[in-house]
């Protein structure tokens, strides 16, 4: 077993009602963890067959050597501890392991593609009940999860546990090659990738070649072949292939403009339109060009101006409109 009681030498399904009644409560301790033994007698347990791996979230919060996880950033390793997490459900595809089989079905899914939770209004389906159960509140448009600081609602705890860092100013996890920070962990991964230009979403478009540092970023661009604009605005009728697109799009009809430049007051209905504007009054010119080193308040000026020193044209007049070019046929 994964908890033990050194003095009784219970296994873990017997060593809370040794804990609750009295007979055990100096001795108790995970399996090679060094910290303080005595604390498993803090804190309420609901059930008698918790977890390994909650116990051992909760063992580590009681003794302060980690805050409390929440549920975008689930605990990971814990330098003393890690040997009591057992992990017995092994991946036959990859070697992934996992603390409970039901864990292990799911993730087979990813290997096999399998979706057996379809959503009745749209048809789309899912690999865990848990991802059906928050898309159907897009259709029913429930938001269960307030923000106490603001009001906004939101259909899920972890898009909440995001938002609440804009309050906070937290942000946890730090680019070690810059020391850049971030709210969520997605976002200092595809910064990662900046660094070290992988691109692992491949077009599988022979003619234009294009890659992608993630997934979302390929399937809005695999949208410009087929055509596809699933994002219809109601009030002009006006159609867009990203939903933040729509989402811009609309301000114009309500008049929102919701970043405000803090020295000029100026409004804007986008945020990197804010960025672009501070920039006027910072100075900043972070895009600076490696040829005769020009800087530029955006990358897109940068690329524009880069091709005056290679002679590029990637845009082709078709008599209609201005069509992007392939990448071998812009070369």
């Amino acid at each position: 077993p994964a908890f033990i009681c050194e003095e009784h030498r219970a296994p873990v399904v017997n060593l809370p009602s040794l804990v609750f009644s009295g007979k055990c409560q100096t001795s108790c301790t995970v399996l090679g963890c060094k910290h303080n033994p005595h604390l498993w007698t803090s804190g309420p347990h609901t059930t008698l067959m918790e977890s390994v791996s909650d116990r051992l979230s909760r063992h580590m919060h009681i003794c302060g050597l980690v805050p409390q996880p929440t549920s975008d950033q689930p605990l990971s390793v814990h330098p003393d501890c890690s040997a009591a997490v057992e992990r017995p459900y092994q991946c036959k595809q990859c070697g992934n392991s996992f603390t409970r089989k039901g864990h292990l079905t799911i993730h087979s899914r990813t290997h096999t593609g399998e979706n057996p939770y379809q959503c009745k209004q749209c048809g789309k389906r899912f690999n865990q009940k848990s991802n059906l159960t928050i898309h159907t509140r897009v259709h029913t448009g429930e938001n269960p999860y307030q923000c106490k600081q603001c009001g906004k609602m939101f259909n899920q705890k972890g898009h909440l546990t995001v938002h609440s860092r804009i309050h906070t100013g937290e942000r946890p996890y730090q680019c070690k090659d810059c020391d850049k920070a971030f709210n969520q962990k997605i976002e200092l991964t595809l910064h990662m990738r900046a660094h070290t230009g992988e691109r692992p979403y491949i077009c599988p478009c022979r003619q234009c070649g294009n890659s992608f540092t993630c997934k979302g970023h390929l399937t809005i661009h695999s949208r410009t072949h087929t055509g596809e604009k699933s994002y219809l605005c109601k009030q002009c009728d006006k159609r867009f292939n990203q939903k933040g697109h729509l989402t811009v799009h609309s301000r114009i009809h309500t008049g929102e403009r919701s970043y405000q430049c803090t020295d000029c007051g100026k409004a804007f209905n986008q945020k990197i339109e804010l960025t672009l504007h501070m920039r006027a009054h910072t100075g900043e010119r972070p895009y600076i060009c490696p040829v005769c080193r020009k800087g530029y308040i955006a990358l897109s000026y940068l690329r524009c101006y880069q091709r005056m020193h290679t002679g590029e044209k990637p845009y082709q007049w078709t008599g209609v409109n201005w069509q992007k070019l392939s990448v071998r046929s812009a070369k």
